[in-house]
């Protein structure tokens, strides 16, 4: 029997390579997501000490103009930064799903090729069989023929 050859091994292979690129790129989601978490907590600092730091300022007219002007800059940042955190983490939550429809795919051909293997082995097996049976029952027709021999 010929030896057992999976007809899908080159797709296999690229779902292997898929999985393995979306995995990366999940991971470089999740590190992007935590990054945007990290710069939007820096914001919500800034903004807490400018707030802080500005009621020291409040005394005169010009004082209050450029507190406003800075408490919109700040505010406008925190903002940002939330947006961009939530895109992040919108990003991941792609990546994640991306990466377990490339694994379901490449866990799917892997299974067909175990399946296909188990049947490819339990044909050779009954081959073998088979040429077993096949040469024991020559052997008892030939003991039969030959007089003299006991069976």
């Amino acid at each position: 029997m010929k030896r057992y050859i999976f007809p899908l091994a080159r797709v296999l292979r690229l779902r292997a390579a898929q999985e393995t690129a979306a995995r990366d790129e999940l991971r470089r989601a999740a590190a992007r997501a935590r990054q945007a978490e990290e710069r939007c907590e820096e914001e919500f600092r800034r903004y807490d000490a400018q707030i802080a730091s500005g009621a020291a300022l409040r005394g005169n007219l010009f004082n209050l103009l450029a507190f406003r002007d800075e408490a919109a800059r700040r505010a406008r940042a925190v903002l940002d930064a939330e947006a961009a955190r939530a895109a992040e983490e919108q990003a991941r939550d792609d990546a994640r799903a991306q990466w377990a429809e490339a694994k379901s795919r490449r866990s799917a051909l892997e299974r067909l090729d175990e399946r296909r293997r188990a049947e490819h082995r339990y044909a050779a097996d009954r081959e073998e069989q088979s040429e077993i049976d096949d040469a024991t029952a020559q052997r008892h027709h030939v003991n039969r023929k030959q007089p003299g021999a006991s069976s």
